[in-house]
Parts: C-alpha cells; sequence; structure tokens
C-alpha cells in the first residue's frame, strides 16, 4: 500500500502559535524566579566572603601559634579589590610574606565583597588568645546584608 503524500504528521516543524505560546510560559517561569535567583546570590556571596574571612582569621590565628615568639595582627587595606594583610608584632609592624600573598604582604578575598574593620584589627597570641579582640564586616559589592566575623579575647572567631 502506497503513503500518500502530506498524510501523516507534518515534519516542518512547529507553528507561530505554539512557539509564542512556548516563550510566553517561559517569560512567566523566568519573571517569577529572576528575584528569588538575585535575592540567593547576594545571600550567597555575602556568606562567602564572611566564611573566607573566618579561614582568614583562623589561618592569622595559627600563624601566630606556630611562630612561637610574635603576635599576628590582621589587618585591612584599603583599595580595590579589598584586601588584609597579617601584621607581625602589632597592626603597625611590618607584613607577614607569605604563601598566597603578593609581594606587599596582601592577601586578596575572592568573593565580590567590600571588607572593613569595626575598629582596630584583631591580633593574636603565641598562645592562640587575642591581645586586642576585633570584628570585621563583609559585604556584598551589589548590597545586601552585612555579614560580621568576630575575635573574642579568648581567640574564638565567632560569626553570628
Amino acid at each position: 500500500m502506497k503513503r500518500r503524500r502530506g498524510a501523516g504528521l507534518n515534519n516542518r516543524g512547529f507553528s507561530i502559535t505554539e512557539l509564542v505560546v512556548v516563550m510566553a510560559v517561559l517569560g512567566t517561569l523566568t519573571s517569577m524566579a529572576l528575584p528569588q535567583l538575585l535575592s540567593y546570590l547576594r545571600v550567597a556571596t555575602s556568606n562567602a566572603g564572611r566564611d573566607e574571612m573566618r579561614a582568614a582569621l583562623g589561618r592569622a590565628k595559627q600563624l601566630a601559634i606556630t611562630s612561637r615568639t610574635q603576635n599576628i595582627c590582621v589587618a585591612v587595606t584599603s583599595g580595590f579589590p579589598p584586601t588584609y594583610q597579617f601584621r607581625q608584632g602589632n597592626c603597625a609592624g611590618p607584613a607577614w610574606i607569605g604563601p598566597g600573598s603578593n609581594a606587599a604582604g596582601n592577601f586578596t578575598l575572592a568573593s565580590a565583597v567590600t571588607l572593613a574593620n569595626g575598629g582596630a584589627g584583631p591580633i593574636f597570641t603565641p598562645l592562640g588568645t587575642a591581645v586586642q579582640a576585633g570584628t570585621l564586616s563583609v559585604t556584598p559589592h551589589s548590597g545586601g546584608s552585612v555579614q560580621t566575623v568576630t575575635v573574642t579575647t579568648a581567640g574564638r572567631i565567632t560569626v553570628p
């Protein structure tokens, strides 16, 4: 039996009406999901910056403990991108230069955040305590909530 030409399914593609309906559905879903996605990205960036700074403070504490002789201050430096330094002795001492820092002793945050020091930077002792407590604030460039990382005099690094 011969098949007639044009009988059965049309193999030429979708009609314009079908494409318009699909595009309308996709547009509606995107307009509903986009605000949630942008909000999530701001919070995730802020949390990543906060966690990165908490790890940096832990590294400074370990550096002070392993040095056995000198205090280590975590000092926020000005400029963009945000950087910080580990300073030897106190916050006015020379910058520590080692793995992860550039030639000037600056460490750069990988997250797109702004870093601020709420007063003087924390200073860790070779015993793991802090002779000077401190609070560092992390804010995403795109706006959003400020995250803080706090160092107590006992040397404990906390986030709210």
